[in-house]
C-alpha cells in the first residue's frame, strides 16, 4: 500500500532560519513519519544548494525550492511576496514531481497566493495553519508602526498609512502601496477561504484572523504546539528576596519586547537577578549593542542554541521572560518552559493570557511596555512553589497523530502504516 504523502508550504526552515515555526517544523516531520505520513517542503530559496543544507538538517526531506527573487524591496517586492507566475510555476511543477495526496500550508510569504486554489483544482485537499498574521499583515505581528496592536485592515487602507509611516513615505508613493495592499489582502482571505481545514495554536489566533480578514463564519480547529517529552522540574518556593536566574529566548528584535526587558533588567540586576539572552545576535548587532547600553550591563547575551538543546537550556533557568510587544500566536517557548515546571512572565497580550488562565500562578502577566511591571511581575514568579500539573501539553508524536487523522478524513486515505520512530531522530529523551 502506498504510504500516503503530504507537501509541506512555509516561508523558512532549520537550518536557514530559527524561528517558531521552523522549530514546529523540525519536530513535525519525523512524528509525521511515525503516524505514517511521508513529508517534503516546499521553500523560497535563494540558490538550489540551501534545499539541500535545509534536506540534511531534517534527516534527508525532499526539499522543493521556489525561487527567491533577487529583490525583495519597495512596491514590486511586496508584489511578489503573494503574487508570482515563477513562484506558481516551480510550486506546481513540485506538486508534479512529489505527487501528495494533501498540500499543508504553514506560512505563505514569497509563494503564490493561488497554489491553495491550483491545489484544490488538482482535487488535493489544503490544510492551512495560521502561525502568524502574515496573511492579515505584510509585517507579520499586527501592529502598526506606532507599536500599537492592528486590528486588521481588510481593504487596506489603515495598512496603506502604518506602511507609509513605517517607511516615511511621500505622499505619492503612500498612493502607490494603497492598491498593492488592498490587492494582498484580497488574494490572501481567498486563499483562506480555499482551505479546507484551518489551524490554529489558540482561541485567540482564530479570533484574530476572523476579525482582520473579516472571515467571520471561518471554522478553525485549535491544535497547541506539541513539546518535546522532559522531566518537570519541582521547583521550590523562593523568598521574594533571593535572585532567580531569569532568561529570554527568541529573536532580537523590536517586537519582542527587548527593550522593555533591558530596562527590567536594570532594576533588577543589583538585586542579584540575572538575565540570560539566547538568540542570534548577528540580526541587529546595532539593536544588540544598545540593549547592552540600556541594561547597564545586566544582560548576557548567549547566542543561538539547537532546537533539540531546549531542555539543557531551560534547566539553566528558573523564570522565562515574553515580553512581546506583539500578540503571540502560541508561543512555543512558553509552552516548553511551562512543561518543564519554570515560570513564564509575559505580556498581557494574546495567546499568554491564555496560558496565564490555563496556569494560574505559573504564568505572571504585566502590561506591555512598562519595566516596572515587569520587574514586579519578575518578583511574584520567583515565588512559584512549583506544580505537577501540566495541563493541555501534548508531545510531537500525540500533534502528529491527529493531524494524520485530520489528513485522512480530508485525503480519504486508508489508515497509514507507521514508519520510523522520530524519537530516535529527534533526540527527545527525558530530562
Amino acid at each position: 500500500m502506498k504510504t500516503p504523502r503530504v507537501l509541506h508550504v512555509a516561508h523558512a526552515a532549520h537550518p536557514l532560519s530559527r524561528g517558531g515555526v521552523e522549530t514546529y517544523l523540525l519536530r513535525l516531520f519525523p512524528a509525521m513519519a511515525q503516524a505514517g505520513w511521508e513529508s517534503a517542503l516546499l521553500l523560497p530559496l535563494a540558490a538550489e544548494s540551501d534545499a539541500g543544507r535545509v534536506s540534511l538538517r531534517h534527516g534527508g526531506l525532499p526539499v522543493f525550492r521556489v525561487a527567491m527573487p533577487r529583490k525583495v524591496g519597495g512596491v514590486r517586492g511586496a508584489i511578489r511576496s503573494f503574487k508570482s507566475r515563477s513562484a506558481l510555476a516551480d510550486a506546481m511543477a513540485a506538486i508534479g514531481e512529489w505527487r501528495p495526496d494533501l498540500i499543508h500550508v504553514h506560512q505563505m510569504m514569497f509563494h503564490d497566493y493561488r497554489l491553495p486554489l491550483h491545489a484544490r483544482s488538482l482535487g488535493l485537499p489544503v490544510v492551512t495553519t495560521v502561525h502568524d498574521f502574515w496573511f492579515a499583515c505584510h509585517r507579520i505581528t499586527l501592529t502598526d508602526a506606532w507599536g500599537e496592536p492592528c486590528p486588521g485592515s481588510p481593504g487596506g487602507r489603515r495598512c496603506s498609512r502604518c506602511l507609509a509611516a513605517h517607511r516615511r513615505l511621500a505622499l505619492v508613493r503612500r498612493l502607490l502601496w494603497a492598491p498593492v495592499i488592498r490587492m494582498r489582502q484580497q488574494r490572501y482571505r481567498r486563499a483562506v477561504l480555499s482551505s479546507d481545514a484551518v489551524i490554529v495554536a489558540s482561541p485567540f489566533a482564530a479570533g484574530v484572523l476572523r476579525e482582520a480578514l473579516e472571515l467571520v463564519a471561518l471554522p478553525a480547529e485549535v491544535f497547541a504546539y506539541p513539546v518535546p517529552a522532559c522531566e518537570r522540574r519541582r521547583q521550590l518556593r523562593r523568598d521574594g528576596d533571593q535572585p532567580a536566574r531569569l532568561g529570554f529566548i527568541g529573536s532580537l528584535r523590536r517586537h519582542k519586547g527587548l527593550d522593555v526587558l533591558a530596562m527590567a533588567a536594570h532594576l533588577l540586576g543589583p538585586r542579584g537577578y540575572t538575565l540570560e539572552v539566547f538568540g542570534d545576535l548577528e540580526v541587529d548587532p546595532g539593536y544588540v549593542s544598545r540593549l547592552r547600553e540600556t541594561s547597564g550591563g545586566w544582560m548576557r547575551f548567549r547566542g543561538p542554541f539547537e532546537p533539540e538543546e531546549i531542555m539543557r537550556v531551560l534547566d539553566e533557568l528558573d523564570v522565562l521572560v515574553v515580553p512581546s510587544l506583539w500578540r503571540e500566536t502560541g508561543p512555543l517557548v512558553a509552552l516548553e518552559a511551562l512543561a518543564k515546571g519554570l515560570a513564564v512572565v509575559g505580556s498581557r497580550l494574546g495567546g499568554l493570557v491564555e496560558l496565564a488562565a490555563r496556569f494560574p500562578g505559573q504564568v505572571q502577566l504585566f502590561e506591555p511596555g512598562k519595566p516596572d511591571e515587569l520587574a514586579a511581575a519578575v518578583l511574584r514568579a520567583a515565588r512559584f512553589a512549583g506544580s505537577d500539573q501540566a495541563p493541555g501539553i501534548v508531545s510531537p508524536i500525540e500533534h502528529a497523530a491527529r493531524l494524520a487523522g485530520l489528513y485522512r478524513n480530508l485525503a480519504r486515505v486508508p489508515e497509514p502504516v507507521p514508519g520510523v520512530d522520530p524519537e530516535s531522530v529527534l533526540g527527545q529523551t527525558s530530562g
